[in-house]
């Protein structure tokens, strides 16, 4: 079936056109004879049926009571309107809640419920368990607003109110003159609103700004969902008594945007943020006493592994700038103390997740995180600027480090920072950090392993990629120096004799695409484990620009573009089934090209599911660069999903229903080419949904489409004979939208 794209006006209006023919009232709830199927059978004799359920735009379902037997299957469609059955929404749900909830709800009148019953993932498939909850949404498409990492997000307002008293309205307890803040407005004509943050140095000041995404976002018709970025220190409170201070979870961040989510029916993509978002009371420094038995972790166990480095942007990062970049401690992967931290949070967040059907729902994906430095890219600090070499600024890097040499040391053995230069200044001590490939290797199989375990098996990790993100070290002798191999270094090198610089990144990808996480050792599973798994891990990366063109003929540059065609009037790309493209990395233009990654067009080529963020606010700015991104993405890969700065979608939204660019900067200059937001997010799915449709995806249950016309359910869980077990759902975007107390029950009888 060709699947339809409406939007939510076309279908409230098939809904009331019918309730105006009679056959529904949407004000007066059914009566009790109406909403319940009586299934008129032996429990015993019975064969396995299916059953029909119609999910209404207001939260209803049709019928609101079904009577099932064990092995029978239920189906969840959308209504009957005159072209047809319409489609589920891509916002419609299926969440598990207890009767408790639903009438505690009733009796204040709560249609923006809660849910409070756990999503169950004891069984591998849902059915085995009679857990309802869904669809799935994993492997999932469209547009995703990137939010704030930590409080440096913006707070809107009217355009003629003052920063100062948006500021005020949303809580800011800043003041604007507190250590030399000052507001800066953000504004677009069409927009009818403004933005508003503080900024200091010319920088937005962090932990004054807001911590969370705008409510005009979240309502955002065509966003799919936001990226939720938290530090992993900001999961944590400190308390101070006297001498002690207490370290509690704090999950009020994540609670808070994955209810925004829930609510209306979009996905969170979550970010937890570990390299310089780890918790310092881990590490083994001088800082009191600490109470930490409520995180599950050990205060003061984690090796402090301190560098000095500086990012990938060519701006104020740069050495010749600002002397030899950040310092930062980090943990490192062969510190058995710090890979346990982790682990430990990850499972603790999951946990915490799947205590909410509504919330585990919500959840698209769990990036891959640990190894990490200013973001979320798996990536650490990794140059080594040797104090012979003078600088751009012509100033010697004496006071730089070698953070080869201290990643390469022996974990926790005392190393000089840098060589020391004969009248020069002394070398401050620092420890090793242990680093070898192969605890690097191990460490993101044991990340990826709980992040598959603790979510049931069934949902995507993100593994947002640098190609050359890590330090060149194979062991403590052999790791890369700025001007050279210098005794006792032998060279950064491989057994084979090869030097590639992304081959750590090359070897994680290879290994997520064989699904190696499946067991912590990333060895073969006993049992076979799920063939499926692989889909699961879902590279990406974060660095899409504008579409590079020929100046005189305004083409597109990059190399092996995908098949397009005309579709409703507008250009579209194909993409690609697996084996149609090549997948030699080299077949794709260079980064620096501005063409998409070549590391994850050529992931996305092998049959994995690829997506992109766009580069920062500086390159991407307007609803023009917004589109000529889109068009660099869908048009130069297999692209699925896009993660854009939240800003740049609220431009883009206040262009309402026009095209985000008719102009040549956003590709755009031709009819065919314009496109309005919706129109992309469409044609996002449009894509995911081929994937899903491939012949090669056909029994792959993680590639099947996340937002599907319909959602079927087997009642799989073994019950004693005439034994009955009833479940609770809502439709909490529905419900909360419309403002109803609608709910649905199933009532299964075992056989």
């Amino acid at each position: 079936m060709t699947r339809l794209e409406p939007s939510s006006a076309l279908i409230f209006a098939a809904f009331f056109a019918l309730s105006g023919c009679g056959l529904f009232d949407a004000s007066v709830p059914p009566a009790r004879g109406s909403e319940t199927v009586l299934v008129q059978q032996q429990a015993v004799a019975a064969a396995p049926l299916t059953h029909t359920i119609t999910v209404y735009p207001d939260g209803r379902f049709v019928p609101a009571i079904l009577d099932a037997f064990e092995g029978d299957t239920v189906t969840f469609t959308g209504i009957s309107g005159i072209a047809g059955l319409l489609p589920l929404r891509t916002t419609d749900a299926v969440v598990q809640t207890t009767e408790a909830d639903l009438l505690a709800a009733a009796a204040t009148g709560t249609s923006c419920m809660t849910s409070s019953l756990p999503y169950d993932t004891s069984k591998m498939l849902p059915g085995d368990v009679n857990e309802l909850t869904g669809p799935l949404r994993r492997g999932t498409s469209g547009i995703y607003a990137l939010g704030p990492e930590d409080s440096d997000g913006y707070y809107e307002g009217a355009v003629t109110a003052s920063c100062d008293a948006i500021g005020a309205d949303a809580g800011s307890a800043v003041a604007a003159v507190d250590a030399g803040e000052t507001w800066l407005e953000t504004t677009d004509s069409d927009a009818g609103t403004k933005l508003c943050r503080k900024y200091a140095d010319g920088k937005p000041t962090k932990r004054s700004n807001s911590r969370f995404l705008l409510q005009s976002t979240w309502d955002n018709p065509d966003v799919t969902g936001a990226v939720v970025r938290i530090n992993w220190a900001d999961l944590y409170t400190q308390t101070v008594s006297g001498n002690v201070t207490t370290i509690s979870p704090d999950y009020s961040k994540l609670d808070t945007e994955l209810d925004n989510a829930a609510r209306r029916g979009k996905l969170v993509l979550l970010e937890v943020l570990a390299g310089a978002g780890i918790p310092p009371w881990l590490f083994k420094v001088d800082a009191g006493q600490f109470e930490t038995s409520a995180t599950h972790l050990d205060a003061g166990t984690v090796v402090p592994i301190y560098t000095n480095d500086f990012g990938s942007d060519t701006d104020d990062n740069l050495p010749s700038a600002r002397s030899c970049g950040y310092d930062k401690t980090m943990g490192s992967p062969a510190d058995p103390n710090y890979q346990f931290a982790l682990l430990q949070t990850l499972r603790d967040i999951a946990e915490h997740i799947r205590l909410r059907s509504d919330r585990y729902q919500a959840l698209g994906s769990f990036k891959v995180t640990g190894l990490n430095f200013l973001t979320g890219e798996m990536r650490l600090p990794k140059r080594c600027l040797d104090p012979r070499v003078v600088n751009d600024a012509g100033v010697s890097q004496s006071r730089c480090w070698c953070n080869t040499r201290i990643w390469a040391a022996p974990l926790n053995s005392d190393i000089k920072a840098f060589d020391e230069i004969d009248g020069g200044p002394r070398a401050p001590t620092v420890k090793g950090g242990g680093y070898t490939e192969a605890a690097a290797q191990s460490f993101m199989n044991e990340v990826e392993n709980t992040l598959y375990t603790a979510l049931g098996r069934r949902k995507t990790m993100h593994f947002m990629l640098i190609q050359d993100g890590f330090p060149k070290v194979f062991d403590a002798t052999h790791y890369e120096m700025e001007s050279g191999a210098v005794w006792p270094n032998l060279g950064y090198f491989y057994p084979d004799g090869g030097a590639r610089y992304d081959q750590q990144t090359v070897d994680a990808l290879d290994r997520g695409q064989a699904g190696n996480f499946r067991t912590p050792d990333g060895g073969a599973p006993l049992d076979g484990g799920d063939p499926d798994a692989p889909a699961l891990f879902s590279p990406m990366h974060a660095g899409l620009g504008l579409i590079p063109v020929d100046p005189i003929t305004q083409l597109n540059l990059c190399p092996n573009p995908l098949a397009n065609s005309i579709v409703n009037g507008k250009l579209e790309a194909a993409v690609a089934a697996p084996g149609v493209m090549p997948t030699n990395r080299a077949a794709y233009a260079i980064n620096s090209g501005g063409c998409p990654n070549r590391w994850a067009v050529s992931e996305g080529y092998q049959g994995q599911l690829i997506g992109f963020q766009t580069k920062n606010t500086g390159d991407v700015a307007t609803a023009d660069d917004l589109s000529a991104s889109l068009w660099n993405g869908t048009l130069n890969s297999n692209m699925v999903f896009l993660e854009a700065y939240e800003v740049v979608l609220w431009k883009a939204r206040a262009r309402g229903g026009a095209p985000l660019s008719t102009v040549a900067s956003g590709y755009a200059d031709t009819t065919d080419r314009q496109k309005n937001l919706g129109q992309w997010a469409a044609e996002l799915h449009r894509r995911r949904r081929s994937i899903a449709g491939f012949p090669e995806n056909a029994l792959n249950r993680h590639l099947k489409d996340p937002f599907p016309d319909a959602y079927s359910i087997r009642l799989g869980k073994p019950l004693a004979l005439n034994q009955v077990e009833s479940h609770f759902f809502i439709n909490p975007a529905a419900r909360c939208g419309a403002g109803t107390l609608a709910s649905g029950r199933i009532n299964v009888t075992g056989r």
